[in-house]
C-alpha cells in the first residue's frame, strides 16, 4: 500500500499550509500530512515554505526576521482568489504547535513529515525545537506517526541525533541527482526523490529497498503517475490533491 500525505494540506484547494487546507486534507481521508517548518525571530516554529512571506501573503519580508505577532498580522488566505470565505483566525499563519493539536486530537491517526527548512540563519534550532515540541505531545518516538525531512542531509543527521527511533527522510533536490547512493545520510531510513527521478529511473525504489531504505515521492497530484508509483512499489507520496489520489 502506498500511504497518501496532503502536501502543505490540501493546497490544491486552500491556501497551502492553512488551517481549511489542514482539515480539508483530513476531511478527505489523506494518511498524512507534510509541512514546511521555519522559526521566527523570537524563536516560534510555523509552517511556512519559503525564506519570505512575499509570495503567500499580504506583506513583505523575511520570516526569520519577524516575530510570530507580526507573522500573524499577515493574511496569509487571500492571496488565491479561487478559495472559500473563512474566519479571520483561519487566514492566520499557522503554527507547529497548532498543527500537532489538529492531528494527534483527530479521531483516526494521522501521520506527519516534517520538513526543516534550511540554509537558515539559526542553524539546528529548528531541530532542536521541533524535537521539544514532538516531546511535548510525546509522539517523539512514535515510528509508525511521525518522520522528519530536510533537503539539508547535515540537518537529516542532526535530526536522526535528537529522535533516533523516528525515521528520516533524506529529500532530493535536481542538484543531488547525479551523487551517489551511497552518499545518502546513514541516518536516513528513508530516501524521498522527486517523482520524475522515480519516472526516470524506475529501479531506483527496488534498489532503495534492497538497502532497507523506505522510498517517499513528492510531488504527485495525477491519478495515472500515483498508480504507476504504486506498481513500482513506493511507500508513501506527497499529493496537493489528497481526495483525487
Amino acid at each position: 500500500m502506498t500511504l497518501i500525505y496532503a502536501h502543505r494540506g490540501a493546497s490544491a484547494m486552500y491556501p497551502e499550509h492553512t488551517l481549511p487546507a489542514y482539515e480539508e486534507a483530513l476531511r478527505r481521508g489523506a494518511d498524512g500530512v507534510e509541512c514546511d517548518v521555519r522559526l521566527t525571530a523570537d524563536g516560534v516554529a510555523v509552517l511556512w515554505h519559503d525564506d519570505t512571506v512575499d509570495r503567500c501573503s499580504n506583506g513583505t519580508g523575511k520570516v526569520s526576521s519577524m516575530t510570530y505577532a507580526q507573522l500573524c498580522e499577515l493574511d496569509i488566505y487571500h492571496w488565491r482568489t479561487d478559495v472559500p470565505a473563512v474566519s479571520d483566525e483561519q487566514t492566520r499563519i499557522m503554527t507547529l504547535e497548532q498543527l500537532l493539536d489538529l492531528t494527534t486530537s483527530h479521531h483516526t491517526l494521522v501521520r506527519l513529515a516534517l520538513e526543516t527548512k534550511h540554509p537558515v540563519r539559526t542553524a539546528g534550532a529548528v531541530e532542536h525545537e521541533l524535537a521539544r515540541l514532538l516531546r511535548r505531545f510525546n509522539i517523539h518516538e512514535d515510528r509508525d506517526r511521525v518522520m522528519t525531512m530536510s533537503f539539508s542531509w547535515q540537518a537529516v543527521r542532526r535530526s536522526a541525533r535528537l529522535l533516533p527511533t523516528l525515521q528520516h527522510v533524506a529529500l532530493y533536490e535536481e542538484q543531488y541527482r547525479r551523487l551517489r547512493e551511497a552518499t545518502i545520510p546513514r541516518g536516513a531510513a528513508v530516501v524521498g526523490p522527486d517523482v520524475q527521478f522515480v519516472l526516470d529511473d524506475p529501479t531506483l525504489v527496488e534498489r532503495s529497498h534492497r538497502r532497507g531504505r523506505e522510498v517517499y515521492v513528492w510531488t504527485v497530484d495525477d491519478p495515472e503517475i500515483a498508480t504507476r508509483c504504486r506498481e513500482l512499489g513506493v511507500d508513501m507520496l506527497a499529493t496537493n490533491r489528497p481526495g483525487d489520489l
